[in-house]
């Protein structure tokens, strides 16, 4: 029955598509303690949902053949039972596939130079994830032994170093390839891993469709991370320049993002009747006394239209830094383009006029500013 199915396939994309070259994919190989068990073949041309091709046994010493039609080079994987994915390339007419289901991550792949370029990655990227997988351990240890910051400080220096390595490989990787089927997974990968985040995968998926306009996958991805796009731009600042702005502060002296050169900046947008920033001020304050002589500074947009409560909250609160007045409030354009929707809300800025982290606050930015000004 799997055969009819197959040469009925073959008809209709013959018929349907005939200006595409299509051709047949063979994958075989073995799959050591993998005896009699079910094995599928699966294509990716959505990244959310895999497309099951073609299925298939092992037989008594788990070898195995599966076969498809293809066209442009695309991510593959079998997949035996419910262990998790082999992935390939389909960059050749026939592959061989060998694995141990007892030690999934020594499988190999043979016939296909894409394929063991994937299998590489993985094993580099498994690598580098062991190593901060145990620096974490440390750092829990550490932190039970209750240990002097300044040894603690020096485990989580190490895993930042890790993190960069991580991130820069995947960079690397993604930007050497000339295959658009590795580029696809090498972004999928970074993705799922959060290797990279949202921002940067979609910056370098946008160019991987521009270079690849054709392939499915690349588009796939692309349509996914739109669709976060529209859920939560702001996510998408993040590494843009800072829009800027033009306000008289309280000395009626113009302020705009010029005014802080060469500074981080927090740009704090609130309004005097918000309790939840009401509820942040202490902090917040302690924030800038600890860090306004480190090259860090704070100007706060207020989104009162009324300028007493304005001057008034100003005061009570003790908000000593730079202090403006939008009084258009959110009809303004400024809060439109930090896609801003409800108080508080800040976004950080890096003394280039980059943004570097949106909506921190708390212990957290403290942390971000331990790390920047170093």
């Amino acid at each position: 029955m799997k055969k009819y199915c197959f040469y009925i396939l073959l008809i209709i994309c013959l018929i349907s598509c005939n200006q595409h070259d299509y051709k047949t994919i063979t994958i075989n190989g073995t799959i050591e303690n993998g005896a009699n068990k079910k094995i599928v073949l699966l294509s990716f041309g959505n990244s959310n949902s895999p497309i099951i091709l073609d299925t298939s046994s092992t037989d008594k010493k788990g070898r195995f053949t599966l076969k498809s039609l293809t066209n442009d080079e695309e991510l593959y994987a079998i997949k035996v039972d419910s262990t998790a994915e082999i992935w390939f390339v389909n960059d050749t007419k026939e592959i061989t596939i060998n694995a141990n289901l007892k030690e999934y991550k020594g499988y190999t792949t043979k016939g296909s130079v894409a394929s063991e370029s994937l299998h590489q990655f993985l094993r580099k990227f498994d690598s580098l994830s062991t190593l901060k997988k145990n620096n974490q351990n440390n750092i829990d240890t550490l932190v039970k032994q209750k240990l002097k910051d300044s040894i603690i400080n020096i485990a989580k220096d190490e895993k930042k170093l890790i993190d960069k390595q991580i991130k820069d490989y995947c960079n690397a990787s993604i930007g050497s390839t000339k295959s658009p089927a590795l580029k696809y997974f090498y972004l999928f990968y970074a993705n799922k891993t959060a290797a990279l985040n949202e921002n940067e995968i979609f910056k370098l998926t946008a160019a991987a469709c521009t270079q690849f306009p054709k392939n499915t996958q690349l588009q796939g991805l692309k349509n996914s991370l739109s669709a976060i796009v529209k859920s939560n731009p702001k996510l998408f600042l993040i590494n843009e320049s800072a829009t800027d702005f033009n306000y008289k502060d309280t000395a009626n002296k113009s302020i705009t993002l010029k005014s802080f050169k060469n500074k981080y900046l927090l740009i704090d947008f609130w309004e005097s009747g918000n309790k939840d920033y009401k509820q942040q001020t202490n902090y917040l304050v302690e924030t800038y006394r600890l860090f306004k002589d480190k090259n860090f500074d704070i100007l706060g947009i207020s989104l009162d239209t009324l300028k007493m409560p304005w001057q008034k909250a100003i005061k009570q609160d003790s908000l000593v830094w730079t202090q403006v007045q939008d009084t258009l409030g959110f009809k303004s354009d400024v809060v439109k383009k930090y896609y801003l929707s409800s108080l508080p809300y800040n976004v950080l800025v890096n003394p280039t006029g980059k943004i570097v982290a949106i909506d921190i606050r708390g212990e957290v930015l403290r942390e971000k500013l331990k790390e920047l000004l170093k």
